[in-house]
C-alpha cells in the first residue's frame, strides 16, 4: 500500500456489501448531524479531506446547507452516487 494512501473499510447499511472509502472521495451523510447548533439533514452530500489517526472517523467537509468540516464515524457514511458539481469529471 502506497505512503500517506489511507483506506477505511466498512458494511454499505443499504446492500451490505463492502465499501471501501478513501481521502477525496464524496460521500452522503446517512442520518441528520449537528454543527454548531445547526442542523446538516440527512442525504447531504459532502466530501471527505482527511482521516482521524487510529480511529474509524473522517473529516469530511460539507458546502451545504452551509460551509463546515464534521468529524463523522465511517457508519453515518456512503458514497455517493453522482459527483460534486465543482468536479472536472
Amino acid at each position: 500500500m502506497a505512503s500517506g494512501f489511507l483506506q477505511l473499510l466498512m458494511h454499505g447499511a443499504e446492500s451490505h456489501t463492502a465499501t471501501i472509502l478513501h481521502e477525496l472521495d464524496y460521500v452522503c451523510l446517512m442520518d441528520d448531524a449537528q454543527w454548531d447548533g445547526q442542523s446538516i439533514p440527512r442525504g447531504s452530500k459532502g466530501t471527505i479531506v482527511d482521516w482521524v489517526e487510529a480511529s474509524s472517523s473522517c473529516e469530511v467537509e460539507f458546502v451545504d446547507p452551509f460551509p463546515c468540516v464534521l468529524t463523522l464515524e465511517k457508519d453515518k457514511l456512503r458514497k455517493a452516487n453522482d459527483a460534486p458539481l465543482h468536479s472536472n469529471s
